[in-house]
């Protein structure tokens, strides 16, 4: 039976937003592990129309090096 986000995002769909890269579903809970490759988020902040944003991001694209517009590390 699987546990964790993958069951409470099914159940409350609020708990899941999508990729600012590839618009993949993922979960919003920071730092929680699934074995089954659950897609962890990262906040990254960047700009978008000339004001700072974070910008939900999964780990594939974080690990290719995806980067928002404006990008900063903080």
């Amino acid at each position: 039976m699987p546990k964790g986000c993958t069951i409470r995002a099914e159940l409350n769909p609020t708990l899941r937003t999508k990729c600012a890269n590839c618009e993949k579903s993922i979960c919003t809970e920071t730092g929680h592990y699934i074995p089954e490759k659950e897609y962890e988020i990262r906040g990254l902040i960047g700009e978008k129309e000339g004001k700072k944003t974070i910008f939900p991001t999964c780990s594939d694209c974080y690990d290719t090096g995806w980067r928002p517009p404006g990008f900063t590390w903080y």
